[in-house]
């Protein structure tokens, strides 16, 4: 029921939720390289903000028109 309702909103309004497609990978690589960084790993902490900057990125450059 509950995806049946989640698909029928995103079909009406696939437009504006579109960013959250990018927003919500970019978040976790963010928080996946501040747990990096508080455990000294700085070589996957530079990965995971590299991978969510260029997830933030894409945010600005999905065009949706």
């Amino acid at each position: 029921m509950f995806v049946g309702f989640a698909l029928l909103i995103g079909s009406f309004y696939w437009r504006l939720l579109f960013h959250f497609f990018f927003i919500i990978p970019s978040l976790i690589f963010f928080l996946r390289s501040i747990d990096d960084f508080k455990k000294g790993n700085k070589k996957s902490m530079y990965w995971n903000m590299v991978s969510g900057l260029i997830f933030f990125a894409l945010i600005f450059l999905a065009n949706t028109d």
